[in-house]
């Protein structure tokens, strides 16, 4: 075996001991269901080199139109009171936007001002399917303030419209799932 291939089988070898994960590092995933427990898509959040997180959304079974979708505070998606009625909705347990700077307003995505967790609508054509991807520098994958990690994806039954408090009048909460570090796959790069 030439000496390159050996070495970059040992280092591999050692990175794999160390716990270290071959995944790209910087990604979290989540795998959105409906209140009943059913399928609802997948989400994937990367870090990327030039600072910015990532995020692509695929979700399915919805209304066609746009949707308001947000990271919420809690990584719950069981049903809980709603911050303004009390009453118990589907989703209910992961809580408000994620706001990590405490700004208490709900905005536009990426303003400054406003939540993080305010993620431009995914719309969904007349399928009920729906795709969409973001970049944003206000979240990131990585430990800190402004992790996404241990939150909750929620996507709405209705249009965001980007100013009314807490929510955005996006209506319920018809799809949710935990963000949660990707996992290792045990598989080294050549």
């Amino acid at each position: 075996m030439p000496i390159s291939r050996l070495l970059c089988a040992t280092f591999a070898t050692l990175i794999l001991a160390s716990g270290a994960s071959a995944q790209q590092p910087g990604t979290a995933t989540a795998m959105l269901k409906t209140a009943d427990g059913k399928p609802g898509g997948t989400a994937r959040f990367t870090d990327t080199s030039k600072g910015v997180m990532e995020i692509a959304v695929e979700a399915m079974g919805l209304t066609p139109g746009q949707h308001g979708m947000h990271v919420h505070q809690n990584p719950d998606c069981a049903p809980g009171p709603a911050a303004d009625t009390g009453k118990i909705i589907p989703f209910g347990a992961t809580g408000g936007h994620f706001d990590p700077m405490n700004t208490k307003n709900h905005s536009h995505p990426g303003d400054p001002k406003g939540h993080a967790g305010v993620l431009p609508m995914i719309k969904a054509g007349a399928d009920g399917n729906a795709k969409a991807t973001h970049t944003t520098r206000s979240l990131s994958v990585a430990a800190g303030k402004a992790s996404v990690v241990g939150r909750s994806l929620v996507i709405h039954e209705k249009e965001d419209d980007f100013k009314s408090d807490p929510s955005g009048n996006s209506g319920g909460r018809v799809l949710c799932g935990l963000i949660e570090a990707a996992k290792p796959t045990g598989v080294a790069g050549r």
